[in-house]
Parts: C-alpha cells; structure tokens; sequence
C-alpha cells in the first residue's frame, strides 16, 4: 500500500503543471503510465490494466485491461495472474449475467408473444362467433321476413277470398231479390190482368142480362099491347131497363 502511494506521488511528481491543466489528472496518469508501460514497466502495465478496467481516466474496457495483466504477466509481474484469474472470472460471472439476462429477455419475449398470440386467437374465435352469431341473426330474420311476407299474402288472400264470396252472395241475394221482384210484378201484372178480364166478362155479362130483360120486358109490352115508350112516360123512373 506504501509502495503504491509512494509511486502515486512520485508520478504526479513528474507530471508537467501544464498536463495538469490540461485536463483530467487521471488521464494525464494514465498517459504517463502508458509511457511507462512502453519502456516494459510491468508495474505500469499493472496500473494501466486496472485503469482500463475502472475507467479511469480513460475508456472503460475490459478487453485492454486483460491485455495490459497478459502484459505484465509476459514481463514477470507477480501479480498479474492473479488478476487475469480475477477479470476473467468478473468476466465470465458478467457474461453469464448477460445469458442470463439474454435468456430471461428472451423468456419473457417468448412469454409476451404467446399472450399476444392467445389474444388473437381469443380475438379471432370470438370473432368467428360473433360473425357466426350475426349470420345466424340475419337468417333467422330472412325467416320471419319470409314467414311474415307468406303470412301477409295468406291473409290477403283469404281477405280477397272473403270479399269476392261476400260479393257473390250479395249479387246472389240481389238476383234473388230481382227475380222475385219480377216474379211478384208478373204475378200483379197476371192478377190486374185477370181482374181486368173478370170485370170485362162481368160487364158483358151484365150487358148480356141487361139487353136479354131489356128484350124481354120489350117483348112484354109488345104482347100487352103497349102503343108508346114505356120509358117516356110517368112510370118509366120505376123500370130497370130505362136509363
């Protein structure tokens, strides 16, 4: 630990207050360290991979940080294997990290597509029924359309039916009514006709029996010796054969 702040404050020693300024001072160490590293300095090699793995003072990489330990590992540093063993154990536990956030990623795509492939074929079977459903409805209304249209025409039929018989009944019952209208006129006209005859043979014959007393009383009074008109004088106002 001394060992390290002494050459901590050694670097910053021989950093340039101009390099200092400039920026970052962990970035100004960190290319002091890689100029040290260039001439085979392990230690800076060391310091270079455990900047490279924090990100001090320059991008932050795994990968060059392994290549620095391997370095200083080449060049004998006792303690760069242990930390090669280090990174890529950190490695290895962040790339199985990385499956299995990858799988639990790809686990929960997975779950998501099957929900959403469920919805649509929850969708689409409700869909189906609903279509079903409505076809269903539509026929059945065709029907009773159908029914109601047959139902319709039945009723007017019979409607039609029912006048025509009432009609024929009622020109039926007038033909029946002219008829015996007629056969009474005829009647009265047969009647009239036959008293007309009767009164005409009553007057004949009343004429008849008239003209024969007439005849006959004229035939009396020719045999009693009547010399005048019997319907001239006093009496003839008494006798039925003077008018």
């Amino acid at each position: 630990m001394i060992k390290r702040y002494l050459s901590f404050v050694l670097i910053t020693l021989l950093l340039s207050p101009a390099a200092i300024a400039a920026g970052d001072p962990m970035e100004s160490l960190f290319l002091f360290q890689q100029k040290m590293a260039k001439k085979g300095n392990t230690s800076a090699m060391m310091k270079m991979g455990e900047m490279y793995e924090r990100g001090d003072g320059v991008k932050k990489s795994n990968a060059n940080a392994l290549k620095m330990y391997e370095q200083a590992k080449a060049g004998g540093n006792p303690k760069a294997d242990a930390a090669i063993k280090r990174l890529k154990s950190l490695q290895k536990k962040s790339a199985g990290n990385t499956d299995r956030i990858a799988q639990d990623k790809a686990k929960q795509q997975a779950l998501a597509a099957e929900k959403l492939r469920k919805q649509r074929e929850a969708a689409a079977k409700q869909k189906a029924a609903n279509d079903a459903a409505n076809a269903k409805a539509a026929e059945q209304k065709a029907l009773r359309e159908k029914q109601n249209q047959e139902n319709a025409a039945k009723a007017k039929a019979a409607k039609d039916a029912k006048a025509k018989a009432a009609a024929k009944a009622k020109a039926a019952k007038a033909a029946k009514e002219a008829k015996a209208k007629a056969a009474q006129a005829k009647a009265a006209r047969e009647a009239k006709s036959k008293a007309a005859a009767e009164a005409k043979e009553r007057a004949k014959a009343k004429a008849t029996r008239l003209a024969a007393e007439k005849k006959r009383k004229e035939a009396k009074t020719t045999k009693e010796g009547f010399k005048s008109d019997p319907c001239k004088g006093k009496a003839a106002r008494f006798s039925s054969l003077c008018k």
